[in-house]
């Protein structure tokens, strides 16, 4: 759990309640990945540490038992649309949970996407506020992220999903991550494709 101090809290209860009168948010769910790899396959993604305040998304497979990171059972996430229904744009969000010298708290904490100029990897990380990376789900409960066709105004999924050894240089996770455009990841020698499934917690 984060100490924070107390402005830090009062910043972190703006952000989140200014950004929950913007949008629906939905029950929360879990996300789990579909693999033909099987030490990835049918299992859950956690929000693991990668510094202040940001976490991104380690398969429960992948970390060290006892771990940490999680008490054993999947990360709760939230989908925060303007008006929820399959195939809509929105944001990915988790609970970050925090200590003052007034108690306990949650933070909503939105995704993101960290890309590197000279890799076609961006890594999906969690900070308190509302996000900016825009994620849909499919009618088969699919996360992907929605892509504009200006040649007739719709938007169609992209499903560019893999998970990573070592992403992070300072904990040596296994971590999701997006590749942008076709291909496989050019950053990472041990990386396999993956599906990302929302299963109601």
């Amino acid at each position: 759990m984060l100490p924070i101090t107390a402005i830090g809290a009062a910043l972190l209860a703006f952000a989140t309640g200014s950004y929950a009168q913007n949008y629906t948010q939905s029950a929360n769910f879990t996300l789990w990945l579909s693999s033909e790899d099987p030490v990835y396959n049918a299992t859950f993604l956690v929000a693991c540490h990668i510094g202040a305040a940001s976490e991104s998304l380690c398969p429960y497979s992948t970390l060290p038992k006892p771990s940490g990171v999680t008490d054993g059972t999947p990360s709760k996430f939230q989908f925060n649309t303007t008006s929820y229904s399959d195939g809509e744009g929105g944001y990915l969000t988790w609970g970050l949970q925090y200590s003052s010298k007034e108690g306990v708290f949650t933070a909503s904490s939105g995704m993101s996407l960290s890309y590197n100029p000279t890799s076609n990897v961006a890594v999906p990380y969690f900070n308190p506020g509302p996000g900016k990376a825009v994620v849909a789900f499919d009618s088969n409960n699919y996360l992907n992220v929605p892509a504009y066709n200006s040649t007739d105004g719709t938007y169609y999924p992209l499903y560019h999903w893999y998970v990573c050894e070592k992403v992070d240089s300072n904990y040596g996770w296994t971590e999701l991550v997006w590749v942008a455009g076709p291909g496989a990841p050019d950053r990472y020698p041990n990386c396999c494709p993956v599906g990302v499934v929302r299963v109601p917690a």
